[in-house]
């Protein structure tokens, strides 16, 4: 029944209700304006709305294929593709929906399924990935480019069912996909920058051993900032190497200073006549450094005691010495 104006209903039970609507096919309906309905219970019941094959529902859209939905602004492409948004749809309140292929569907709004049996469920604004270690640069790359559609599905990993994706041309935009071989590149470069461990002859990962930049480095690779160290197997920084050295530093001055002082007061000559007093200066020199001794000594009368009193003076240390002898 064609009552539409310029409307066509060819079929036992074919419907074009819609002002130049068009329905073939037995049970077949076209209920809006512009509609057409092919098949063997085909409907389209939206403005414009193209639903051709058997059981194929279009509102709409355009819905092409065996038992094929497709809701408002959505199309279907393929026997029981649906894009959603038709009361026998899987998702009713999805629209703009596209599934093309057998039995592809969309269960959000703007999703796109591609091949047999591809599901799109991923609604759009999804945080994206972001990597352990990525800069502040980095990470706000990553997010200004999370998406503002539904995603692309092209399987439904839900259900192990994967595919690959050939002939990707090398991405360019931060929005881009990449391909395999910029991955690779990518993969290389940060091998040989990145700390690499040591291999044991079986194949596994020797965690005693590790090399900086790849081995590539002709001059070594530099660490930095690195933390003071507190355990007794933690790495030192220079800066306490530097504290090291300092301290090392004076230690030998001190002892080159000490040396020299005992070089100089053991020249200094002593008393030898009974009764008698001798006062002495001498010098003494070790690795640079110099010292000056003074000293003071007697005789007692009958020769058998002998006092001493020396000092000896270096970078602003000051060494004594006092000793008492006696003679049989």
């Amino acid at each position: 029944m064609a009552s539409g104006q310029h409307s066509v209903a060819i079929g036992p039970q074919s419907v074009a209700s819609g002002d130049h609507s068009f329905a073939a096919g037995d049970g077949a309906k076209a209920t809006a304006n512009g509609a057409v309905a092919i098949g063997f219970g085909a409907q389209a019941t939206g403005v414009n709305a193209i639903a051709i094959g058997t059981g194929a529902l279009a509102a709409g859209s355009q819905a092409i294929g065996e038992n094929s939905r497709a809701g408002d602004g959505g199309v279907a492409l393929g026997n029981n593709a649906d894009a959603g948004g038709t009361a026998l749809s899987q998702a009713q309140n999805v629209s703009r929906g596209t599934a093309i292929g057998f039995g592809a569907v969309v269960q959000q709004s703007g999703g796109v399924a591609l091949g047999s049996g591809s599901v799109a469920s991923r609604a759009a604004g999804v945080a994206g990935y972001v990597p352990v270690g990525a800069n502040a640069q980095q990470e706000a790359a990553i997010k200004a480019t999370t998406s503002t559609q539904a995603a692309v599905s092209v399987g439904d990993a839900a259900n192990g069912q994967l595919r690959q994706i050939t002939g990707v041309a090398a991405g360019s935009a931060d929005s881009d996909a990449t391909n395999v071989a910029q991955l690779r590149a990518a993969s290389s470069a940060s091998a040989a920058s990145s700390v690499q461990y040591a291999t044991n002859p079986d194949g596994s990962i020797d965690y005693s051993q590790i090399t900086l930049g790849n081995g590539q480095a002709p001059g070594g690779t530099r660490i930095g900032n690195v933390a003071p160290g507190i355990l007794p197997t933690d790495a030192v920084n220079v800066g306490q190497l530097n504290q090291v050295r300092s301290q090392v530093a004076d230690v030998a001055r001190i002892a080159y200073s000490g040396i020299a002082m005992a070089t100089a007061m053991s020249s200094l000559p002593q008393a030898m006549t009974p009764g008698k007093s001798l006062v002495s200066i001498g010098t003494g020199n070790y690795a640079g450094y110099a010292a000056v001794a003074f000293g003071y000594s007697a005789r007692s009368e009958d020769g058998k005691w002998i006092y001493k009193v020396n000092g000896a003076y270096a970078g602003q240390r000051l060494n004594i010495g006092v000793g008492v002898g006696y003679e049989w």
